[in-house]
């Protein structure tokens, strides 16, 4: 089953990039009170799978493929990490490229994935101490 940019195929969620969330032997199931959810098995059965944990879960993925691409961009124009977070990335630049390299991230980190082109994005980008 397609699901935006997702697929749900034989207990994975398969994303963007080829790889796979898996929940072994996933499924949309309904249960006896006419409940519906998604649940999957476990080594102590089958555990619900609710709706906030499943977008939790997509989410992270997603920004992880979103971060490591733009970060693979930045790497391609010379912008090489020193620190990452989850959520954020830090540079060394020459006092002299520092507008144009903080120009660059926020332009990059702000662009939308090819996989979800109409997807808005934002970034905070600042300057720390600057050294002679």
């Amino acid at each position: 089953m397609q699901w935006n940019v997702v697929e749900v195929e034989g207990g994975r969620i398969v994303l963007p990039n080829g790889c796979p969330l898996l929940y072994p032997e996933l499924e949309y199931h309904r249960d006896e009170t006419g409940e519906e959810n998604w649940r999957y098995k476990s080594r102590k059965g089958w555990v619900k799978l609710y709706g906030a944990k499943l977008v939790e879960n997509l989410v992270q993925a997603l920004s992880r493929i979103d971060m490591s691409q733009t970060l693979l961009r930045l790497r391609a124009r010379g912008l090489h990490p020193v620190l990452l977070e989850h959520d954020a990335a830090a540079f060394v630049v020459l006092d002299k490229d520092v507008d144009v390299a903080q120009e660059l991230v926020r332009q990059e980190f702000c662009r939308s994935p090819e996989w979800l082109p109409d997807l808005p994005l934002d970034a905070e980008v600042s300057v720390g101490e600057r050294y002679s």
